[in-house]
């Protein structure tokens, strides 16, 4: 998922994936709610992906 994301051009730092069982959570902060959109659509896109668990936020990245 990782690699998908950089090759649509979003950063992969900052973003974490959980797979459970054809479940995808993904954890982390992105710039824009285009950045999400496209995240999202490449992950959905992985092979045995049955359902994506968003936890995104939008916004400027926080240590906290």
């Amino acid at each position: 998922l990782h690699a998908a994301m950089r090759a649509d051009g979003l950063p992969a730092s900052g973003v974490a994936f959980y797979v459970h069982d054809g479940a995808v959570s993904i954890y982390g902060t992105v710039a824009d709610e285009s950045a999400r959109a496209v995240l999202i659509t490449a992950a959905a896109k992985a092979p045995g992906v049955r359902r994506i668990v968003d936890h995104l936020r939008v916004g400027p990245a926080t240590d906290a």
